[in-house]
């Protein structure tokens, strides 16, 4: 950036900061709230109280502290601003909501949701938080959406606990698959413009996930496990009835002659098509795999489910990835690789928010706290995204 563009970022800042100013219960708060976009911004300063407080003129450390941690504002209507706001900036109709979590490291088991599980940052079971987050994705940029904090269910049984970390007594367990569904759902009665969601197989192995989506007239391609079973062919079923032994049937079950459900794995090892298909383009060159793609019908508590798109990537280092997808039988093939692939972005927004924002540097141990955090890192990176796409167009001086 040329001293203009410095310049010119101050005034955007300032003009994108008065998108929120209203939501903020009072003007103190929205002041700290601009002093904290402020020092999330700037290159070598982490994102803690002390810190912004030293680095941001007029900012305290008092203050910011107050303001992330303990201050009464409502993160829910921020987020549905920023969305609104990057919905104007970088929507798209045909744009990809992604949904993923990412793990916190924590010491000692008084911050809120701690707990001992898998965290993806370090690649094993550890003591952290999890956070469940939902990216957009379209051709002019990505940036976070939305998010929430995974739970455990000793957190969520604990009384104690969840009084001590000022969780509200409406939360209660829900695993991530089901937390993702209410976050997407509640984008989709936004202001923001997608046609598609897709996730890694944490999410995509639900099938109550699936099927909410389904319902909500949400197309998706979603990555699942290799030891997932489906029918290539629809399997003979017996409707409810009585039979010759026995008691009668009240339920569909499968027919005695039907054929057993096959590992998508297998199907894999058997597929002969395969497409060679560019779904982006790669920091150094472009990303290519060979796709196989054929209907079949998942297994869902013993029955067949609605028809699906088996979607199975073959990439040049021998690995294989499997999706299902509920779009029509005319859907395009490339366009469902290139949804697959969007994926790869919400890895990026943790990134740029980790590296650039500070989206891990919490110092916070309570639900609201936490939540603070994460929405206003969520805002800096929507608005650095915002600003990026700007001096792109040369739309700044």
């Amino acid at each position: 950036m040329n001293r203009e563009q410095i310049k010119e970022c101050g005034t955007q800042l300032a003009e994108f900061h008065e998108e929120f100013a209203p939501l903020f219960y009072e003007k103190r708060q929205s002041a700290c709230a601009r002093k904290m976009l402020h020092g999330l911004l700037l290159d070598d300063v982490r994102a803690t109280a002390a810190q912004i407080g030293r680095s941001v003129p007029g900012a305290d450390l008092r203050g910011i502290q107050h303001f992330v941690g303990l201050s009464s504002w409502n993160h829910r209507p921020i987020i549905e601003k920023h969305q609104e706001v990057v919905a104007r900036h970088i929507g798209h109709p045909e744009g990809v909501l992604v949904c993923d979590e990412s793990g916190f490291p924590k010491k000692g088991n008084k911050s809120v949701g701690v707990a001992r599980q898998w965290c993806g940052r370090l690649g094993k079971r550890e003591n952290c938080q999890v956070g469940v987050f939902v990216a957009y994705v379209s051709d002019k940029g990505h940036a976070l959406v939305d998010e929430d904090l995974y739970l455990p269910r000793e957190w969520a049984d604990d009384t104690n606990r969840r009084r001590e970390a000022g969780v509200p007594e409406e939360v209660e367990f829900r695993t991530k698959p089901q937390i993702a569904l209410e976050r997407i759902l509640q984008a989709h009665r936004g202001p923001l413009p997608f046609r598609w969601v897709t996730c890694d197989d944490l999410y995509g192995h639900s099938g109550e996930f699936r099927d909410g989506l389904d319902r909500a007239g949400l197309l998706f391609v979603a990555e699942v496990p290799c030891d997932t079973r489906v029918w290539t062919n629809r399997p003979r079923l017996r409707p409810p009835g009585g039979g010759q032994r026995g008691r009668p049937r009240t339920t569909w079950n499968l027919h005695p002659d039907a054929a057993d459900p096959t590992r998508v794995d297998k199907i894999a090892q058997e597929a002969e098509e395969w497409t060679h298909i560019q779904a982006r383009e790669g920091a150094k060159r472009p990303i290519r795999s060979a796709w196989a793609a054929l209907r079949v019908y998942p297994w869902r508590d013993g029955l067949p489910g609605p028809e699906r798109w088996l979607l199975i990537e073959h990439r040049h280092d021998g690995e294989k990835k499997y999706y299902l997808s509920n779009a029509g039988p005319d859907a395009s093939l490339r366009q469902m690789v290139q949804v697959a692939k969007r994926e790869w972005f919400v890895e990026q927004c943790f990134r740029e928010c980790k590296s650039e924002i500070g989206l891990d540097e919490l110092e916070v141990r309570k639900w609201r706290g936490w939540h603070h955090h994460m929405t206003m890192c969520m805002l800096a990176h929507g608005f650095v995204t915002i600003f990026r796409n700007r001096i792109k167009k040369g739309a700044t001086s």
